[in-house]
């Protein structure tokens, strides 16, 4: 009895959630080129483009690939990450001095805070949360630590 359930089951299955797959073609196409030589680079969801130049300089390009702002802060050493997942608040992260800087969408700084501040020594990265806090990685205690 059960070994006819179990095959009516797949039988079902098989029929309710048939297994199609159609290969699609791709095409991509060209729309716009930026020529410039840059060390790193990350996009947002808009379409944006930051550019991280040199040591400490970024660039944001728009989707149509017009430079729409720039960020250089000489002091306090090289940008060592961008996150724009949040096109409204930009991060900087200089992992040298464990400086994170906050930018709005135009990149002029709203806020910055040095994670040492907060006890983390050895961040090698952060990212921004859902919420709108910030990850940060403490290598040292191997822990995940939400900022506020």
């Amino acid at each position: 009895m059960r070994k006819g359930i179990f095959r009516l089951n797949i039988i079902l299955a098989a029929l309710f959630f048939p297994f199609h797959f159609f290969a699609q073609e791709i095409r991509l196409e060209l729309l716009k080129s930026i020529s410039v030589s840059a060390k790193s680079f990350t996009t947002d969801a808009t379409g944006n483009v930051y550019l991280i130049r040199g040591s400490n300089e970024l660039i944001k390009y728009n989707a149509s690939g017009d430079s729409v702002g720039i960020f250089n802060e000489v002091r306090r050493g090289r940008i060592t990450q961008v996150d724009a997942t949040n096109p409204l608040r930009v991060i900087l992260f200089l992992a040298e001095s464990g400086q994170v800087m906050l930018l709005d969408n135009l990149l002029s700084l709203k806020n910055q805070f040095r994670l040492t501040d907060m006890g983390i020594f050895n961040a090698p990265c952060l990212a921004n949360s859902a919420d709108g806090d910030i990850w940060v990685y403490d290598r040292y205690s191997c822990f995940l630590v939400e900022s506020r």
